[in-house]
């Protein structure tokens, strides 16, 4: 008997399984600008927050408590806030170390950085640097 592969029989070769939500995650580094370093001491929370290019309400979110820098981060389809909404296309990300703690608006004490660039979901190695203070 003779078997010839899917290749052969010029058929497209399976891809290969990819995990779950593969592509679905945007990775990086957030930093402190030299500037804002003794400011970030003591700063409990930070958000790190992901929104559609056009702007509009947070898409995802994560919460890290008790940041060190530069940190590692991923955030993905897990952390979108309205189950159901698609993770995709370009978004603007974040970061926020938060005085008090809380996911409000930006307020006096608190440091926030954004990504330089509009980045599409699936992205890695994207960096923010939290270079401005509220």
């Amino acid at each position: 008997e003779i078997v010839l592969s899917q290749e052969a029989k010029g058929e497209a070769a399976p891809k290969p399984a990819q995990p779950q939500g593969a592509g679905e995650v945007i990775s990086g580094t957030i930093e402190i600008a030299p500037a804002l370093q003794t400011r970030a001491q003591g700063k409990p929370v930070l958000f790190l927050i992901a929104r559609k290019s056009g702007g509009g309400p947070p898409l995802a979110v994560v919460r890290v408590a008790n940041p060190r820098f530069p940190l590692k981060f991923e955030i993905s389809k897990r952390n979108v806030m309205i189950p159901g909404v698609p993770f995709e296309g370009m978004v603007t990300l974040s970061a926020r170390l938060d005085a008090d703690g809380s996911a409000g608006p930006a307020g006096a004490g608190d440091l926030e950085g954004r990504t330089a660039r509009s980045v599409r979901v699936g992205e890695k190695n994207v960096r923010i640097v939290i270079d401005k203070a509220f």
